[in-house]
C-alpha cells in the first residue's frame, strides 16, 4: 500500500446502525487478526473472504507477552526491521490490506536492570504466568516518560 495513500476511517451511522466507514463507504469491520508471524492464512481471508483489515503484534519497546522481538535495543537504539518484515509480508499477500498493529509496550529487561526501583513490587504474588518476570510500576514517572517517548517514536517511524 502506497504510504502516501489517506486512509480516512471512522463510525458513523449506515441505516440507523453505528458502521465502521473506511473512505466513505460501510465497511463491515471483519479483522484478521492473527499471532502467526508467517501470516499463512492473510491471502485466503484477504482474497476469498474479502477480509481486507489485518491486526498483528508488534512492539515499540519490549512485548511482555513475547509476541514480538525487543525494538528498544539499548538506550535510543530502536530496531524496527521485524515490524518492516511483518508489514511487508501482509501487504504481499494482501496489497489492498488496511494494518492494524497491536501495539505492545513494557520495558525491556535491561532498562528492568538499570532501574529496579522503578518496577512493580508485588509481581511475584501475581498470576504464574507473570510470577518472576518484573514488570514497572504504572506510578513510575520514568517508565512513562520511556515508554510516552518509545510510542512516539513508532508512530512517527510507522
Amino acid at each position: 500500500m502506497d504510504r502516501e495513500k489517506k486512509v480516512i476511517s471512522n463510525v458513523k451511522l449506515y441505516n440507523g446502525v453505528p458502521t465502521l466507514h473506511v473512505n466513505g463507504q460501510p465497511n463491515a469491520g471483519m479483522i484478521y487478526m492473527t499471532y502467526d508471524k508467517s501470516f499463512s492464512y492473510v491471502k485466503s481471508f484477504c482474497q476469498s473472504a474479502g477480509v481486507k483489515i489485518i491486526s498483528f503484534s508488534t512492539t515499540c519497546d519490549h512485548s511482555y507477552y513475547k509476541l514480538a522481538p525487543d525494538s528498544l535495543k539499548a538506550p535510543d537504539q530502536f530496531d524496527y526491521s521485524d515490524f518492516d518484515s511483518r508489514v511487508s509480508s501482509i501487504i504481499e499477500k494482501c496489497p489492498d490490506a488496511y494494518l492494524l498493529p497491536r501495539i505492545y509496550i513494557c520495558t525491556p529487561p535491561w532498562w528492568n536492570h538499570a532501574h529496579p526501583d522503578e518496577m512493580s513490587k508485588g509481581h511475584k504474588e501475581v498470576t504464574s504466568w507473570v510470577k518472576d518476570k518484573p514488570f514497572p510500576s504504572v506510578s513510575s514517572e520514568l517508565w512513562k516518560k520511556a515508554g510516552s517517548d518509545a510510542l512516539t517514536r513508532f508512530i512517527a517511524y510507522a
